[in-house]
């Protein structure tokens, strides 16, 4: 029972009684025939009939009340299509190659979208699947080592020598027969596996002030490096065959950055080594060397950055997969429809988003299209169409009192700390409708659906027991052992963290043209808004981050194009941030601006540009990233 509903009764009434001491002082006649005094009601039967009223105009406006999140939630629904939808539990794995297999020095692919099972040792029935979300090329290479130097390079002929201010040199050994020169690795994807705060000084320093990038051999010597510039570093992680998440069509590219961000930062702690393969040709030898001349110190990263603290072959995995659920029977008395993944794991599955609905009846069937696809095609009075609705799945009885043994401290499993508690999650309903053929069409007798799905339950053990976790592929790779280097996310989930739908209708202003109007202050105040709405109470990381935004400061540039073609002059912008250790714990403020930088440049026309900077107190100087054309089309 809501607890709102005696509060919403005791108002009617108190209500109804005034309005009859109204009516008896203004027809007292009238009113002696129902008993109705001035202070009080004589009769017990009208006296009754009040209250029976009284409590009908209360779940009245309970109802109403409680259809306005409907209502936000359809509305944000055809306006942020997905935006409601469930963050599923995400980790980073690294894929150890076979180092004996020959095949290994041409570099075979693990695509994208190779799954991986987790379970926990010991617990057969807890098995759950992981998609990657990149290719990973395979080498039989091995990190032996990673120095940190704290000190501008000795050698004044290297490359940037004047510029840098330290140095880092990862030793990488051939295994197995070969030589470096028949190695065919051209890009070299790099995890920076280290934890805070040194991960962010790390990824600042390589994939932001990195100023020349040096390769030598064992058996040539530094003297004889190949240097490339410092741009051949590239900050990995964003573009869309590297998504976590599937958005829907009309999703939008920016905010997908975000909520990546906010469920699993560490997706964004990639560096990539490009144009290795031209150099790697004239080598010889079966020991790497790389050396990266940075801009600026950390010297606290001297005596923590060791073997471990960088990883190859990793690639960010998802719990999303995608299948076919359950088959609903229509009911002509029911107005909406439980979307239920699987009736057997119905608590331990739960749909993130549906993929293709399908109703059909004697000898036919019919497609259903979201309420937002059929919106935006114009095609509304000839389509079918659904609209869905997500709430706090309901807990059972056997939930409650583990949960409340979980909170008492009573559990019989209490090696597992955080897997005790049960997964509350969501549920999805659905409401179908048809122009012309009533609330959900004619002849309907089931929907079919294709959806992407997640595990509730699964991944938390995978998470809170690292050393009985273990992964396999499903396939056969050249792969000796999958581990997880960044065990799986908890999900992210709105409406169970007690999300307000409406607030995030606060997405209609916001584009670049809002940070402004109204000066640097209040820029930045739209952007912490921003950034706070795709922060759930469960990433309260992100919450502290964004108060280290201080300022946002504008101007309107001019700038060549960015990229390649004819030459080319374009109008844009210039951000400023202003950022402050606040809420970094000592680390840097890198990663989030890296983030920012990508979603800004989502809200600008492709025919502008957008050029980040940022400034903090304690930099002599700042960090530039190079122009980016906008993403956003202009109709």
């Amino acid at each position: 029972m809501n607890p709102r509903l005696i509060e919403l009764y005791n108002e009617e009434l108190e209500h109804l009684r005034g309005e009859a001491r109204e009516f008896a002082a203004e027809y007292p006649s009238a009113a002696a025939m129902l008993a109705l005094d001035k202070g009080r009601v004589e009769d017990p039967y009208v006296e009754r009939l009040l209250e029976g009223v009284a409590f009908l105009a209360a779940r009245t406006r309970l109802k109403l009340d409680s259809q306005y999140p409907v209502f936000t939630q359809q509305l944000l629904d055809v306006l942020f299509p997905g935006w409601l939808a469930p963050t599923p539990p995400a980790c980073v794995l690294q894929l150890q190659p076979q180092l004996a297999d020959d095949k290994l020095m041409g570099g075979p692919a693990v695509p994208r979208g190779a799954v991986v099972v987790g379970g926990v040792r010991g617990l057969p029935d807890l098995r759950c699947e992981f998609e990657t979300c990149r290719a990973v090329q395979l080498f039989p290479l091995q990190l032996v080592d990673v120095q940190y130097l704290g000190a501008r390079p000795e050698r004044q002929g290297d490359p940037g020598w004047g510029r840098a201010e330290a140095s880092l040199r990862l030793e990488l050994e051939l295994a197995g027969e070969g030589d470096l020169a028949q190695l065919d690795l051209d890009r070299l994807p790099v995890f920076v596996a280290i934890g805070e705060p040194h991960a962010s000084q790390l990824m600042e320093l390589i994939a932001g002030r990195c100023i020349a990038v040096g390769l030598s051999s064992d058996a040539a010597g530094r003297r004889d490096a190949h240097w490339l510039p410092g741009s051949t570093v590239r900050h990995i992680g964003f573009d869309e065959d590297e998504a976590l998440l599937r958005m829907p069509v009309r999703g939008h590219a920016g905010f997908r950055v975000l909520r990546e961000f906010a469920a699993l930062p560490e997706k964004f702690r990639f560096f990539e080594l490009q144009g290795l393969r031209p150099l790697l040709a004239k080598m010889s030898g079966r020991k790497l060397f790389i050396h990266l001349h940075v801009g600026a110190n950390y010297a606290k990263l001297e005596g923590a950055v060791r073997a471990n603290s960088l990883a190859l072959f990793c690639t960010p995995a998802v719990n999303l997969r995608e299948r076919g659920l359950d088959r609903c029977d229509i009911s002509p008395g029911k107005t909406e429809y439980r979307v239920v993944a699987d009736a057997h794991q119905a608590r331990r599955l739960e749909v993130v988003q549906l993929l293709d609905v399908v109703g059909g009846g004697e000898g036919f069937e019919r497609r259903f299209a979201p309420i937002f696809e059929v919106a935006s095609s114009g095609r509304l009075a000839t389509s079918s169409f659904y609209t869905q609705r997500r709430e706090r799945r309901k807990l059972t009885q056997r939930e409650i009192e583990a949960q409340r043994a979980w909170l008492q401290g009573d559990s019989l499993q209490g090696e597992m700390e955080g897997a005790r508690a049960p997964a509350v999650g969501t549920e999805l309903y659905i409401a179908l409708a048809e122009r012309g053929a009533g609330p959900q069409g004619r002849g309907l007798q089931y929907l079919s659906f294709r959806a992407l799905v997640m595990d509730r339950e699964t991944p938390r053990y995978l998470r809170n027991q690292p050393a009985a976790a273990h992964y396999e592929a499903v396939d056969s790779l050249p792969v000796q052992r999958i581990v997880a280097v960044v065990p799986p996310s908890e999900a992210l989930d709105y409406a169970v963290d007690g999300f307000e739908p409406w607030t995030a209708l606060s997405h209609l202003f916001v584009n670049y043209l809002s940070l402004i109007d109204g000066g640097s202050v209040r820029g930045a105040d739209a952007l912490r808004a921003v950034l706070t709405l795709y922060a759930p109470q469960r990433a309260h990381f992100l919450h502290r981050q964004a108060e280290g935004l201080l300022a946002v400061r504008t101007q309107a540039v001019t700038r060549r194009v960015p990229g390649g073609g004819p030459l080319g002059f374009a109008r844009g912008l210039q951000l400023t941030l202003e950022m402050s250790e606040r809420g970094f714990d000592g680390g840097s403020p890198f990663l989030l601006a890296a983030v920012i930088e990508h979603f800004l440049a989502s809200h600008v026309a492709i025919n502008s540009f957008v050029e980040t900077r940022l400034e903090m107190k304690e930099w002599s100087e700042a960090l530039r990233w190079r122009a980016r054309l906008g993403r956003r089309p202009d109709a």
